[in-house]
This record gives structure tokens, C-alpha cells and sequence, in this order.
């Protein structure tokens, strides 16, 4: 059945919420990392601020990592179909929909972009704004070998989010997801061409801009002198 039933239909582009990140706890600033089952019971239960089901645009980072169970899960309008050991990825200001219809289990680890950028001494592996999930497809099949180490790499940032914090709280977290992100990267660059890939990251690039922008300025030329690129170069990427 397609998550966007009948009662979704009624929404338009100017009408899906914005989400904010709002953390249930207020422990770490920018993170957060619950299970699935944990999130369903919220939403059913209304204790959140929003619907949990229908298309809704976030403001934060968001990885799905499906343990048990399948189900569809709408990104961008486009829908992909999930099981045991898949991975979606959703980024910031994507729109995207939970399966309503589904039955699944797994984790999400939910973040912004200030939570990794904060900390000079993590690798570089983001742009300005923030970790780019577009590289590559959102929906990733993981081989059972790959699925153990991202379920004990999921336990690992649950035990240490729910732990008496302290000091070295932050830069444990921070290390734990990056090391999830460098494993997501390498799984999403399989296959993918390294043009592509250079041209992935621009057009990303270009789309942060006008989410920044576009109110205020709407000429292709604007654009492509910030990416310091030709009008040419810009159209070939769009």
C-alpha cells in the first residue's frame, strides 16, 4: 500500500510541516538516538508535537536503520522499499514519510549539521553545511557482515547517549557518528563514478545556496559565481 494514501493527498508543497530538532531529552544539543518502537509509541500515543505519519520536511539529519521487519519509506516523493539490514538516509530539509502500514524495528539516529561541525578535530569529511547524504542512493541493502557492525555500532552511541554523561560524553558521540557517516560514505561511493560523484557534491553544493538564497536572489548567475563556476558548468550539473 503506498504511504501516501488518500489522506496525505491533501498536501501541498506549501503546506508539509517543517519538523524542527526537538530531542526528547535535552542532555546533548543536537543529537539524539532512539528505536523505532520507542518513536511509534510516541506518535500513536500523540506525545509528539507534529503527526508522526505524512509527508514532513526536517531540519535535521536523520538515519533509519532497519533490524528486523519491512516496510516503504517515502524520501523526496520518491518511495523505497526496505527490510532486515537496510539503511535510509535522510537530509537536512529533505521531505520524508514514515510507512504508516509497516512493521519494522531498528534505530534512529537523528543530528545537525552544528553537532559535527563543532569539533575541529573530527576528519573532513563535510562541507559547510553539513554531511552529504546525496552522494549516492539513500536506501542502502547491507550484507548480513555489514549489518552486525552498524547494529553494534548503533548500540554503542545508545549506550553511551543514555549513560550518566560527562566530559568526554560530546566527543565520544561525535566520534561513534562519524565513524557510522565514514562507513555510510564508503557504502554509498560503491559503483559510483568518481565524476559522478564530483558532480553530486557540486550540485548538493548549488542546492544548499538556494535553500539559502532563493528569496533573495533567483538568477542562475548568482549562483554559479558562488560556486565559482560558468552558467555552462552550473546547467550541466542541474
Amino acid at each position: 500500500m503506498s504511504i501516501l494514501n488518500s489522506r496525505d493527498s491533501v498536501y501541498t508543497m506549501g503546506k508539509i510541516p517543517e519538523i524542527p530538532f526537538a530531542p526528547e531529552s535535552q542532555k546533548i544539543p543536537d543529537f539524539e538516538i532512539i528505536s523505532l518502537e520507542s518513536l511509534f509509541v510516541r506518535g500513536r500515543e500523540n506525545l509528539l508535537d507534529h503527526p508522526l505519519f505524512g509527508p514532513q520536511q526536517i531540519q535535521f539529519n536523520l538515519i533509519i536503520f532497519i533490524t528486523k521487519g519491512h516496510g516503504v519509506h517515502m524520501i523526496d516523493f520518491e518511495q523505497y522499499s526496505f527490510a532486515d539490514g537496510h539503511i535510509l538516509c535522510v537530509a537536512n530539509r529533505q521531505v520524508q514519510a514514515f510507512d504508516e502500514q509497516g512493521k519494522y524495528e531498528g534505530f534512529l539516529i537523528l543530528f545537525t549539521n552544528s553537532f559535527l561541525l563543532t569539533d575541529s578535530k573530527l576528519p573532513f569529511l563535510l562541507p559547510r553545511h553539513g554531511f552529504n547524504f546525496q552522494l549516492g542512493t539513500p536506501s542502502l541493502a547491507l550484507s548480513k557482515a555489514d549489518c552486525t557492525r552498524f547494529e553494534h555500532l548503533a548500540q554503542e552511541l545508545m549506550m553511551e547517549y543514555h549513560r550518566v554523561h560527562d566530559e568526554g560524553t560530546w566527543s565520544l558521540l561525535q566520534s561513534h557518528l562519524n565513524i557510522v557517516l565514514l562507513r555510510l560514505k564508503r557504502e554509498m561511493a560503491t559503483g559510483l563514478p568518481q565524476s559522478r560523484s564530483k558532480s553530486a557534491a557540486r550540485f548538493y553544493e548549488f542546492q544548499e545556496l538556494l535553500f539559502d538564497h532563493v528569496h533573495q536572489n533567483r538568477s542562475a548567475l548568482f549562483y554559479a559565481e558562488q560556486l565559482t563556476m560558468s552558467y555552462k558548468q552550473l546547467n550541466t550539473i542541474c
